[in-house]
């Protein structure tokens, strides 16, 4: 069973560093013929995404596929970023963290608990600019009291766990809707 504690963002996640940044004014400028990725910028809908683009590889992120959480201090959007991608230059307004166990199923979990926070502490007026956010407490699941690793496996199931839940209800749900269908039809 894990042990849930608050501790800054900073002891448990990394910053990324040397983000790239490209400002949308020069994207066409720099745009090439290739692979489209995602293009994020501060906005609510499409997970942050502004637009697929190809642009010379000096302005890629992410090559590897890492899983990271982008962190927009000015509306507190986190996004989840799984692939390369490329970022709109906001004066660094957006954090870029993760850690090397961070996984999908992880990175929703973390999601959901500096979001609370968010909801909490932070408005328009209070942004979550990088130095306030490392030094924000969130609550995490720990080995134990001691330790200062993360439950990584205990977050993954618990996701999991509530994904088979919603997948069973919306199963149930789609048999009713099935079952009522066909006493019409007969």
């Amino acid at each position: 069973m894990p042990f849930f504690k608050e501790e800054k963002l900073v002891n448990v996640l990394n910053w990324i560093p040397n983000i790239k940044r490209i400002k949308p004014i020069e994207i066409t400028k720099y745009t090439i013929e290739g692979e489209k990725y995602p293009f994020y910028g501060q906005q609510l809908d499409n997970n942050g995404i502004i637009d697929y683009i190809s642009v010379e590889d000096k302005f890629l992120n992410n090559k590897n596929s890492n899983v990271y959480l982008l962190i927009a201090s000015n509306n507190h959007s986190i996004n989840i970023v799984t692939t390369p991608f490329y970022i709109k230059e906001d004066h660094a307004a957006t954090s870029t963290i993760g850690h090397p166990k961070m996984t999908l199923l992880s990175a929703l979990y973390i999601k959901g608990s500096i979001q609370r926070v968010f909801d909490i502490c932070f408005d328009y007026n209070a942004k979550a600019l990088q130095g306030v956010l490392q030094n924000t407490f969130v609550t995490l699941p720990f080995m134990d009291a001691e330790s200062d690793e993360l439950d990584w496996e205990y977050m993954e199931k618990y996701i999991s766990d509530i994904e088979r839940k919603y997948v069973a209800r919306l199963k149930e749900e789609m048999d009713r809707k099935i079952e009522m269908l066909n006493k019409l039809i007969h």
